[in-house]
């Protein structure tokens, strides 16, 4: 067995693995209710499956809130959202919402909210250890 001595990454109040939409929902969140968040992403964008995965779209798109909301009211401003193909309804009739997005976009957008909220964000990164006291990451 050996030991390798990491760098310190520093203190902070939340350690978000993961860059997704609900990994990046979280960081920015716990960011504006005033907590030191720093989020940890392998890839190198934001947006997990929708963006690095090239999924354009999020179901049900009209009934979310929050920060997908935010994405989507943002997109829309900047004319980066194309109405959805194909079917407009399922099998039984129930209508369909969504919009195809601008996947650049969404990037864009999810790095600006990060920066805004003071999220320190690492790409290319994993967690391997955290050393934590009492709830919270040791300096």
């Amino acid at each position: 067995m050996f030991s390798i001595d990491a760098r310190s990454l520093g203190y902070v109040d939340v350690a978000v693995c993961g860059g997704g939409i609900a990994g990046v929902c979280a960081a920015v969140t716990a960011a504006r209710n005033g907590s030191k968040v720093m989020l940890i992403e392998a890839g190198g964008c934001l947006g997990g499956t929708m963006t690095e995965g090239t999924i354009p779209y999020v179901i049900d798109r009209d009934n979310k809130g929050g920060i997908v909301r935010e994405l989507y009211e943002f997109l829309e401003e900047h004319e980066m959202c194309c109405p959805r193909r194909g079917d407009k309804a399922d099998k039984n009739g129930k209508r369909i919402p969504g919009a195809i997005l601008d996947i650049e976009g969404a990037k864009y957008f999810f790095d600006k909210i990060c920066r805004e909220a003071g999220v320190r964000v690492l790409f290319h990164s994993r967690a391997a250890a955290v050393n934590h006291t009492l709830g919270h990451i040791n300096k």
